[in-house]
């Protein structure tokens, strides 16, 4: 897509440490889940 706008080709690299520059993204990560969680208890603690 950008290589058709611009009419040139750009390494990833150089495109994502321009986005990181510009808007400073955080990194997004799940939460952990306990390893002795039962299926029952996650259904019970879940709102309707």
């Amino acid at each position: 897509m950008i290589a058709q706008e611009l009419e040139e080709i750009f390494p990833y690299f150089a495109l994502y440490a321009h986005y990181r520059r510009k808007h400073k993204p955080k990194l997004k990560v799940t939460r952990k889940s306990h390893y002795k969680k039962g299926p029952k208890a996650e259904e019970l603690f879940k709102k309707p």
